[in-house]
């Protein structure tokens, strides 16, 4: 990681807030069920929104198998609260973020998204789609 890169990480984490709780040490394993209370985080446009997970979710197979490696520890869950939102390239503060899919995420409020796919076997079904740390998300946005 780039002087530049460890400089922004430390401003994310800062401004997400106590971000090196012990259980952020989570590590996703296919098939298995991601807990309530685990914290997470998600891309959302070109923020990062760090969120604790209210409601379950799982490990779909593709997203930690070896042809899907940009998807590498990826899982998705039902229902999150939005702790805190910064921007992924400048590491400031925000109060809103919109993902992809038109998901609008506030801090402070739970996320419902449009519904739950429990099919292990389905990469991109409904859901929050999330990884268990900022780096993941750093890298995808090319700011690691």
């Amino acid at each position: 990681m780039t002087k530049k890169a460890t400089s922004l990480k430390s401003k994310i984490l800062k401004n997400l807030g106590g971000a090196t709780l012990k259980h952020q040490l989570f590590k996703p394993e296919t098939g298995k069920v991601v807990p309530v209370g685990k914290v997470v985080y998600k891309r959302a446009g070109n923020c990062i929104v760090k969120m604790l997970v209210t409601k379950a979710g799982l490990v779909p197979r593709g997203f930690n198998s070896p042809n899907q490696a940009p998807l590498r520890g990826k899982f998705r869950v039902a229902q999150v609260l939005v702790l805190g939102i910064v921007n992924g390239y400048s590491g400031n503060p925000e109060t809103t973020a919109t993902s992809s899919w038109n998901g609008r995420y506030i801090v402070g409020e739970l996320y419902n998204p449009d519904g739950f796919t429990t099919n292990l076997n389905e990469d991109c079904g409904h859901g929050v789609h999330c990884f268990a740390n900022v780096d993941k998300i750093m890298k995808w946005m090319g700011t690691k």
